[in-house]
């Protein structure tokens, strides 16, 4: 047993005077808060709270106008990527509709390129616009392969005018179907090759670079409205 003397019996009695007071109910006006202990059911509603405010509050940025929580910025951000995965799995065709055509003037220009080079009989740069595999059915239905037609090129033909027009252009997605009308003043070895033609054209579009890779044309015999007001 243990025994206390007179001095340390009312340090004591006053030890065990707070730890009745400290078990008191915190609601009690005769209640002690000591550093370090709290309510436990004010922790509670303080969880609670916090948790509301994580999902619902907007609080005011610094610029006066108002910044979502973490919550909510996690949402707009998954929605983004989501909408941009979906727009990078839509079809080329799909997309295609919402921008400006911009593909057929582009193989236009290419068809007019082709002309001016076969009118200078530049095998080479005639030859960049077709593919290795490029053939064409001729207008006698014979079949011309590309080292036979840039051998004719420089072999004999002479062309002193050649001009394009009426062109059809069908595009779908890497692969295009051009048409049109070509009028020209030529000679093969001597004989007179003039005359109109239509012809059409199958265009590829290899590594973002177009390429002729067949073609086929037929002499016409009738006659064919002229926008540029020949005969």
């Amino acid at each position: 047993m243990v025994h206390f003397s007179a001095i340390e019996a009312p340090f004591f009695s006053a030890r065990r005077r707070q730890q009745k007071l400290r078990c008191r109910a915190p609601g009690s006006q005769h209640a002690i808060q000591y550093p370090g202990v709290q309510d436990a059911g004010k922790e509670e509603r303080d969880e609670r709270s916090g948790s509301a405010l994580e999902e619902e509050q907007i609080a005011k940025d610094t610029s006066g106008g108002f910044r979502t929580t973490s919550r909510q910025e996690t949402m707009r951000t998954l929605t983004i990527a989501v909408a941009c995965a979906a727009i990078a799995a839509a079809p080329a065709s799909l997309l295609a509709q919402g921008i400006p055509d911009t593909i057929a003037p582009h193989l236009i220009a290419l068809e007019q390129q082709w002309n001016d080079a076969i009118l200078e009989n530049d095998s080479a740069a005639a030859g960049a616009f077709m593919a290795a595999e490029w053939t064409e059915i001729t207008s006698d239905g014979s079949v011309l392969t590309r080292s036979q037609d840039l051998a004719e090129l420089v072999g004999g033909y002479h062309a002193t005018s050649l001009r394009s027009f009426d062109f059809a252009v069908h595009v779908y997605d890497n692969v295009a179907l051009i048409s049109g009308v070509s009028e020209e003043q030529s000679s093969y070895k001597g004989k007179d090759t003039s005359g109109r033609f239509r012809w059409m054209d199958v265009w590829v579009r290899r590594a973002g670079r177009w390429v002729c890779v067949a073609s086929t044309v037929a002499r016409i015999t009738t006659v064919v409205n002229d926008p540029g007001g020949g005969p």
